[in-house]
């Protein structure tokens, strides 16, 4: 009988063979839902063993391709996974096609007691071959659903590992004596984040951008019209995830600043005003939707800088959005001006939103600052953006500013030369 083990951890691919080998089964491995599907174009194995987060293909992508197949859609699924666990999971997971959907770790003789039985109930024609029935609609409405929830469950993990990481830095700061305990167990918590932080790009991103990728292909409407509210709660799927992906990649840029690598730039010249007009194609449905109205000042005399032009752009985006999200209720204005200043370049970004207290504004681009942890919750965020903002700038030769008066709006205010140094 052959099996064909699907997961990107090695080690756990190579603990589950050995299972199989031990009980007799002819035994073949993939890293990833691609891997998996030129295996079994190449082999028709008897069952398959499958993780569900990996990269480029994940596990409910393979077993829609394999039961969406008239020559494999008979082979038997089992899902054995430690990242979607609850019952929505294994619903959803039944509803593709699965036979099992297995939690790790489980037993040697629990794993092959499961194969033994999934086997023979193929067998015997007790198995249900109806997964490939379900639309791309609903398959994409269960699994963004269960996709938020796990979001939901790494940000609050993430939000528990800075608030430890605070109450250790404020130790520091209240008892010298314990000081070289303190930063010994600091630079462990660091650490710890910095780990915590990269496996969020895998256990998020993959399925974060499937999201976005299949939020896209119903967007185009290639498998039917959609009516205006579908297509409203598309809108807010798509925006919502590309939210969550642009605050994941901010997360992973700052294990980069901390560990004192830096952000890598690729110079080279572009026209700013151009570079503003594309960074606002991100902005401008999220500001009709809270009532904002951008105006733009461009100094016709500004021309081309040099400069990162992604970089450049993820510094317009991170500001805009900000002042956007820090609107207030009833709508309101952003202002974007960019000018040339001698042989720098200087742009700023003013809103009329809630403003800045002045006892914040010193600590304001500093790693996780939240200036008002009720402000934190009720607009969101984890107070990475600035921070990656300020970094982005100074690698460019830059200086950034804010002035703010509370109540009433802020600007925010950075230069970069037009010219990078050789």
């Amino acid at each position: 009988m052959k099996v064909l083990v699907v997961d990107d951890n090695k080690k756990e691919r190579l603990h589950i063979s050995k299972i199989a080998l031990t009980h007799g089964f002819d035994v073949s491995e993939a890293g990833n839902g691609y891997e998996a599907l030129e295996k079994v174009e190449r082999e028709t194995p008897d069952i398959i063993i499958s993780d569900i987060i990996m990269p480029e293909m994940d596990g409910f992508m393979l077993i829609r391709k394999i039961k969406g197949n008239e020559n494999t859609k008979d082979i038997p699924f089992i899902f054995y996974t430690k990242s979607f666990v609850c019952d929505e999971d294994k619903e959803l997971g039944f509803s593709l096609g699965a036979a099992r959907f297995i939690m790790k770790p489980l037993k040697p003789e629990g794993l092959l007691c499961e194969i033994d039985l999934v086997l023979k109930e193929h067998k015997a024609g007790k198995l249900k071959s109806a997964g490939h029935k379900i639309t791309d609609k609903e398959y994409l409405q269960k699994y963004s659903a269960q996709l938020s929830l796990k979001l939901e469950s790494r940000v609050r993990m993430l939000e528990q590992e800075i608030e430890k990481r605070k109450k250790i830095e404020a130790q520091l700061r209240k008892s010298e004596k314990k000081l070289i305990l303190a930063k010994d167990e600091a630079l462990r918590a660091s650490s710890v984040k910095s780990d915590f932080l990269m496996k969020m790009s895998h256990e998020l991103r993959t399925p974060l951008n499937s999201v976005l990728g299949f939020s896209q292909l119903l967007k185009m409407k290639h498998s039917g019209e959609l009516n205006e509210k579908q297509e409203q709660y598309l809108d807010n799927i798509f925006h919502s995830a590309t939210r969550l992906l642009g605050m994941i990649n901010d997360m992973l840029d700052l294990v980069k600043v901390e560990s004192g690598e830096g952000l890598h730039l690729s110079i080279h010249s572009f026209p700013a005003a151009q570079a503003i007009d594309e960074a606002l194609i991100f902005i401008n449905d999220r500001a009709a939707q809270k009532k904002i109205v951008i105006h733009k000042e461009i100094d016709p005399g500004l021309g081309i800088i040099e400069a990162d032009a992604l970089r450049f752009k993820q510094i317009l985006i991170n500001l805009i959005d900000n002042a956007i999200k820090f609107s207030k209720p009833a709508g309101g204005t952003v202002n974007i001006a960019a000018r040339r200043n001698g042989d720098m370049a200087q742009f700023s970004i003013s809103d009329t939103g809630i403003g800045i207290k002045e006892e914040n504004m010193d600590n304001l681009f500093d790693l996780f600052y939240q200036a008002d942890s009720g402000i934190s919750r009720r607009y969101g965020g984890a107070g990475a953006g600035l921070a990656v903002t300020k970094q982005l700038v100074e690698q460019h030769g830059g200086r950034i500013w804010v002035k703010s008066i509370y109540g009433e709006g802020s600007t925010f205010s950075f230069i970069l030369p037009l010219m990078q140094k050789k």
